[in-house]
């Protein structure tokens, strides 16, 4: 019986991960599709050996777990479920591609967005002694963030990240950045295209080299769910 796997989350048709998935495995053997959902129905999930979730879901979809692993319950999001008999188990693979993009110099990072996402990044960066500051919108935000309004100095970080909904340009100074900052969007287009956020710091003369979109990281917590699901 052919097994099948997906995408959960919300306004993602932009999402390779069904192309990056046939083309690593035999689609006779296995089927992956991008679940596009106004809302999560545990019986429709039953229905998958397997899943992947990304936004704006990975923390709502813990209260549809049958059990979650260590280390996704400390981080407090999901971005992996395996079905074991009828019971959904959740697990935290982000973190382990969020770490290929990390180079082992960098020391404060300033976080765009604290969405579902954040969760894994606060987490990491304790772990890895690395001072982090989160900005939110003002509507959103916890009571640790600041919000754009806040963010005046940019000087002390060694790496701004993008966490915002793909295509989102975030209200920063793309002009006044120090050249040496590296930039990191966790969105990404197809692994060759850069997205709208990495545009923006390139039209100012930001180096190439030091700007990393998030196929890389899709890669890699790609190749660890399919090893969850063990898929060979």
């Amino acid at each position: 019986m052919q097994r099948k796997f997906g995408l959960i989350g919300k306004n993602i048709s932009y999402s390779k991960s069904k192309y990056l998935f046939e083309l690593l495995y035999d689609k006779n053997d296995y089927e992956y599709e991008i679940y596009d959902i106004d809302k999560i129905d545990k019986d429709f999930l039953l229905q998958l050996d397997g899943f992947n979730v990304t936004t704006p879901y990975k923390i709502e979809i813990i209260k549809y777990l049958d059990e979650i692993n260590p280390i996704a319950n400390e981080i407090g999001s999901v971005n992996c479920v395996k079905n074991v008999n009828d019971n959904l188990v959740g697990y935290n693979t982000d973190y382990i591609g969020f770490a290929s993009l990390i180079e082992d110099d960098v020391k404060k990072i300033l976080l765009l967005g604290n969405g579902g996402v954040s969760n894994m990044i606060r987490w990491y960066c304790k772990k890895n002694n690395i001072e982090l500051t989160v900005v939110g919108r003002s509507d959103s935000k916890n009571e640790k963030d600041i919000v754009y309004e806040e963010l005046n100095d940019y000087s002390k970080y060694d790496c701004i990240i993008n966490a915002t909904k793909f295509g989102v340009l975030p209200p920063i100074d793309y002009i006044n950045i120090n050249k040496n900052t590296k930039i990191v969007d966790l969105s990404y287009i197809d692994g060759i295209n850069n997205t709208v956020f990495i545009n923006e710091f390139l039209k100012n003369n930001h180096p190439k080299e030091l700007c990393k979109d998030g196929f890389k990281m899709l890669i890699r917590q790609a190749y660890n769910s399919y090893k969850i699901w063990e898929i060979h």
